[in-house]
């Protein structure tokens, strides 16, 4: 008996079109969490008789589970081929930039013949958002946020190869929910805009077929989030598996570091784990 180290772990599979893909063609999971939580009910009562201990009574409710994947390129890349364009705002000399898919997630946990003890969740609607930071620039005033013509369009390339096949933009329209400066002597002046999408983005190129399908002509549009079979491995002995589906995506790009891609996932349903678990 001895403890493991993460190496011998993986995120085995994912079923589904585009879920396998996510974690397995376009990325390569780096860490994986994986959280079970069970609810707990106070259920204090008034104390009988004389003398009796002043101390909370609870009892076990409904169990759950869920998790995050991180994941990097599945050819790593630094984010030098990063670009950010926005017809209606300011992207003077930009840094970095995160985008994030957000999807409800409702429980839907119901009455059955087998009484549930494991919560049922659906996912929902999918919403999009971000940020990106720039240097402020000598001759180029920011913009300020929420700009008369937005929503406007808006791309953010993770690689932008001059229409390469290695191309991975998402574009679409957005408007701009805030500015923020920030100036100090011995530092260089930022801007850092936060933002919301306005309805579908699209994404052209072989990226994120985790979230896209392909209407034709390599430009993808988001699905919503479908729950398939998973299996995540802790060690080679000792794997948990269930039903989930993503909650979030998120991109980020800086120009030195490598381009990262998070995922938040929700179980549906119970979780097998191994034996003893």
């Amino acid at each position: 008996m001895a403890a493991t180290y993460g190496i011998l772990g993986k995120v085995t599979s994912w079923s589904g079109t585009f879920v396998a893909d996510l974690i397995g063609t376009s990325n390569s999971p780096a860490t994986f969490t994986l959280n079970q939580v069970v609810d707990t009910s106070d259920v204090t009562r008034f104390v009988t008789g004389s003398g009796g201990a002043r101390i909370g009574r609870n009892i076990p409710g409904l169990k759950s589970w869920s998790g995050t994947i991180s994941c990097q390129l599945a050819t790593p890349r630094i984010g030098n081929a990063g670009l950010v364009t926005y017809s209606s705002g300011y992207v003077a000399n930009v840094k970095s930039f995160n985008i994030s898919l957000n999807a409800d997630s409702t429980d839907t946990t119901v009455f059955a013949s087998t009484d549930p003890t494991w919560k049922s969740f659906t996912p929902g609607i999918v919403r999009w958002s971000g940020s990106y930071e720039t240097f402020l620039d000598s001759a180029t005033a920011p913009h300020g946020a929420g700009m008369a013509a937005e929503p406007a369009a808006a791309s953010f390339a993770l690689v932008d190869d001059a229409g390469s096949t290695a191309d991975k933009i998402l574009a679409g329209n957005v408007i701009t929910q805030s500015l923020g400066i920030s100036v100090a002597p011995a530092s260089i002046s930022t801007a850092n805009y936060a933002f919301v999408g306005d309805d579908q983005p699209t994404v052209t190129g072989t990226y994120v077929g985790g979230i896209m399908t392909d209407p034709g002509g390599g430009v993808y549009s988001i699905t919503t989030p479908i729950a398939g079979a998973m299996v995540l491995q802790s060690y080679t002995s000792q794997t948990f598996s269930g039903s989930a589906f993503w909650t979030s995506i998120s991109f980020k790009c800086e120009v030195g570091q490598p381009i990262t891609v998070d995922i938040n996932f929700q179980g549906t349903g119970p979780l097998t784990g191994p034996s003893g678990y």
